[in-house]
């Protein structure tokens, strides 16, 4: 992720404006152009003839560019390099003319179309000018009484690949520099939740700051392993189980980063993903939050579904959101060392991790096989897990000798 340009979507109002401070900020810091984009919308009546229609139009494009050159102009004169723009949005049959809003209150599914179009709007003019991040405030207020701000968000969210960064409205404007900075990045353990990570490092090092890496252990989880072994594995150990692997691989995650010249705490919660997220926030004094959505969907994927969706609207500073591709093939943060890299016939984002060395005695490893090999034979319940199981197999053969033989199941 670059930093080149960035776009901020406005509306005329107080409130959307206070994502500026945090895009001068960057922009200065990044040598950035910035690009303030407005979608004119013009109050059209039942009643009113074509001619009027059209100067409504028209005189909602002349505010607009009004607004928008007053802002650039005092952007340029802090030294800031800037454009504007004011995308039309695309009429659909619903009611609402092109760049029109029928009446200052409009029903809902009208409105909803008319939030629609604009971030249609804002994302065409994204992807044509090359633009890096899109800045936004939460929401704002418009002539239109109530232009909500946040549901044009979520739609840019379900539309654009690029990545947007949120600004709440009330909080302070520009993010802290240097040692108080502290980014936090919730982590699953996956190659989509490390998509994150690379425009987290990019803000670290901009603005002198560290990160912070949390992974939450949700109440109620289990392994696939705990839940085959039953009431063998009882609840505490699966949890210090659950707690060592995700310490281990968020101190892989955290040398990788430091190897990239980047500090990065590491914290393991449990409980409620959406609420120890924000507790570590609070707790960790972090400015702001990095989270991955998949693709153009706008659903996120962190943990659970709706996580980092409910991390976005309830979170009381700034927002990073970055779109995951979510391919197998997807380079981890915490590569595989060089020599197995060589050796792995094929990348496999649970086998992904790099190698640890662990010692196990004889019969250790005869359980370890044993519960492998069980867990194998689930395969077509859980057909992701077949193939790194098989490999962790291998190895233990090649490492023990002899494994015990297939379990049997029961008909």
């Amino acid at each position: 992720m670059d930093l080149r340009r960035i776009l901020v979507p406005l509306d005329g109002s107080d409130l959307a404006e206070q994502a500026l401070p945090l895009a001068e900020q960057l922009a200065q810091l990044a040598g950035s152009e910035l690009t303030l984009a407005r979608a004119p919308l013009a109050r059209v009546f039942a009643g009113m003839d074509a001619i009027d229609a059209d100067e409504a139009e028209a005189s909602a494009t002349s505010e607009a560019e009004a607004y928008l050159h007053a802002q650039r102009e005092r952007l340029v004169r802090q030294g800031i390099r800037c454009q504007i723009a004011t995308p039309v949005p695309v009429h659909e049959d619903h009611g609402v003319g092109v760049g029109q809003v029928v009446r200052a209150s409009l029903p809902f599914r009208q409105l909803a179309a008319v939030y629609r179009e604009v971030a249609e709007a804002i994302t065409r003019e994204a992807e044509a000018r090359g633009v890096d991040l899109i800045m936004m405030a939460s929401h704002g207020r418009s002539g239109l009484r109530r232009w909500v701000y946040g549901s044009v968000a979520m739609d840019l969210l379900r539309q654009a690949s690029i990545p947007l960064l949120l600004v709440r409205s009330g909080a302070s404007g520009r993010l802290p520099e240097g040692s108080s900075l502290r980014i936090l990045v919730p982590l699953d353990g996956s190659a989509f939740g490390e998509s994150a990570l690379d425009a987290s490092v990019l803000l670290a090092r901009l603005l002198g700051g560290s990160l912070v890496l949390i992974q939450v252990i949700a109440e109620g989880h289990r392994s696939g392993l705990g839940l085959l072994l039953g009431p063998l594995g009882d609840d505490v150990t699966e949890h210090a189980a659950l707690r060592a692997a995700a310490e281990s691989y968020l101190e892989d995650v955290s040398n990788a980063l430091s190897a990239r010249g980047v500090a990065a705490d590491i914290q393991v919660a449990a409980g409620d993903p959406t609420q120890e997220i924000l507790n570590g926030m609070r707790d960790r004094g972090c400015a702001l939050v990095a989270v991955a959505t998949h693709g153009r969907s706008g659903l996120a994927r962190l943990g659970t579904g709706s996580v980092a969706e409910a991390v976005m609207t309830r979170a009381p500073a700034p927002v990073l959101v970055v779109h995951s591709a979510d391919r197998n093939d997807e380079q981890r943060i915490a590569p595989l060392a060089d020599n197995e890299a060589a050796n792995a016939p094929s990348p496999s984002p649970i086998m992904a991790a790099p190698s640890v060395p662990v010692r196990l005695s004889g019969a250790e490893l005869e359980i370890l096989g044993t519960a492998l090999r069980m867990l194998r034979q689930t395969a077509d319940r859980h057909e992701h897990l077949a193939e790194p199981i098989q490999q962790l197999l291998d190895k233990l053969e090649v490492a023990g000798g002899e494994l015990p033989p297939e379990p049997t199941t029961s008909p």
